[in-house]
């Protein structure tokens, strides 16, 4: 998933109005124009001002060094990745003429601990097209340590409640933070709602929530260690720390224990889950969705069930840990090649084991340099695949 907010940082950053015309006012004082305003660069604060759209310079000259960000008012519209990257800036204040935040406005702003929304706003994000559907993604993305969402009591499209912003007329729940708690009466949760919430520690779902959640979500909220929905909750369910629709696992977490019923590992189930060491995949599991264990590089070893007959792309992308994979499934093991999504499954192993009754296996096993037949491992006996020529095996 970071893979795609990346590549859509970067394409948008290609049609950005790079940082312009610059010019030195004293030693410490820079300015220029972006849009319709002008701004200011004294020590380490921005100052926008100006009547109308900001346009979409990010300042990337400076965004390293920007602490406080002040935007005069006049300014209408904060545009599409206009402060993303800047990872020292602790605060901004955007005035009551702003009345558009574009999405990615802020991304990554890894430093920044509070937003106020003014009355004047009517518009948050933007509509994007991605792998996973039509998505309005939020301004707020990778703000890792955002804890304070408020709004102007007098905004009639948008309050807060709890460290949440939510969409009025549709009780639809846009972006939350670390410290948010999720109210009673949402309905809907947006599909990047809490994507990259890194110090997001728990999260309960309310009997009022019915539509579909995303599985961006709650994607890369590494240190998620709770996850509950309330009993009343007829679509949604929670077991293990696993947040369940039906025998499907939405999402997990570092303390998960994937319950016996499930069927389907969701896309981006685990995504971004680097604390999580080891996790067991029930006999019952017949599918692992793509990305489903991207960026979870604590992980050491992984077996995949008889029942296992697909894992999506990139399902263990990012598990550099992941040296030691046990294969029980025979449709894995014959598609564990170089070219097939079950790539990665096996990228960074440096043993695999496949179950002695499976005869065909890829040609990203078939080609370990060492094999040895009969290994028992726990009970179990495999053939071993292996690339360090020192390697042991324990026999029965």
């Amino acid at each position: 998933m970071k893979n795609i907010l990346l590549t859509l940082f970067a394409t948008a950053t290609i049609f950005v109005v790079s940082v312009l015309g610059a010019t030195t006012a004293s030693a410490t004082t820079i300015s220029g124009t972006t849009g319709d305003c002008t701004w200011t660069l004294d020590g380490t604060v921005l100052t926008i001002s100006g009547n109308g759209e900001m346009g979409s310079s990010n300042h990337s000259d400076y965004k390293d060094i920007v602490t406080k960000v002040v935007i005069e008012n006049g300014v209408t519209s904060i545009d599409m990745l206009t402060f993303a990257g800047f990872s020292s800036m602790t605060s901004v204040e955007i005035p009551n003429s702003v009345t558009h935040i574009g999405a990615y406005a802020f991304y990554g702003c890894s430093s920044l601990t509070s937003i106020h929304i003014p009355e004047s706003v009517t518009s948050i994000g933007d509509l994007f097209q991605t792998t996973y559907g039509s998505s309005t993604i939020h301004p707020f993305l990778m703000c890792s340590r955002l804890e304070i969402i408020t709004v102007a009591p007098e905004n009639s499209i948008y309050y807060s409640q709890n460290n949440c912003l939510i969409e009025t007329r549709s009780k639809k729940l846009i972006s939350g933070c670390q410290t948010s708690i999720i109210p009673e009466d949402i309905e809907c949760i947006g599909d990047y709602a809490f994507n990259g919430c890194t110090e997001l520690k728990s999260i309960h779902i309310p009997a009022s929530v019915y539509y579909e959640i995303s599985p961006c979500t709650f994607s890369y909220c590494s240190n998620l260690e709770s996850i509950t929905v309330s009993p009343d909750n007829p679509y949604y369910s929670s077991e293990g720390n696993c947040l369940l629709y039906g025998s499907y696992l939405i999402r997990g977490c570092k303390a998960s224990v994937i319950p016996d019923n499930v069927r389907k590992i969701g896309e981006l189930a685990f995504s971004g889950c680097s604390p999580l060491s080891s996790i067991n995949i029930p006999d019952g599991v017949t599918s692992i969705g793509k990305s489903a264990f991207i960026g979870c590089s604590s992980l050491t070893s992984i077996t995949i069930p008889a029942n296992v007959t697909n894992v999506g792309d990139s399902a263990f992308e990012g598990c550099e840990n992941l040296k030691t994979v046990y294969i029980h499934s025979v449709d894995v093991a014959k598609n564990l090649s170089r070219d097939t999504s079950c790539g990665h499954l096996g990228y960074y192993a440096d043993t695999i084991y496949v179950a002695s009754n499976i005869v065909t296996v890829g040609n990203h096993i078939a080609t370990m340099p060492y094999k040895t037949e009969g290994v028992t491992v726990n009970g179990a006996k495999y053939t071993s695949y292996w690339k360090v020529s020192n390697h042991t095996c324990s026999y029965e």
